[in-house]
């Protein structure tokens, strides 16, 4: 997964790019089952912010 994700940073791409959904699958995990959902009493909004930038570069790549 690694070298995907290298190869995505090196390489110009223009969309439409196949993205790898298990590396997707593998962010949203990882920022979901690493993070509290709160702080205290407060949303941790960073953990959602994380969610969501794994999502935008999926969609980025696919349209």
């Amino acid at each position: 997964m690694s070298k995907y994700r290298q190869h995505l940073s090196e390489v110009s791409h223009e969309p439409p790019v196949v993205p790898m959904y298990p590396v997707l699958k593998k962010d949203l995990t990882f920022s979901h089952e690493g993070n509290p959902t709160y702080c205290g009493k407060l949303v941790n909004f960073e953990k959602l912010r994380m969610i969501a930038r794994a999502i935008r570069s999926v969609t980025k790549l696919c349209s």
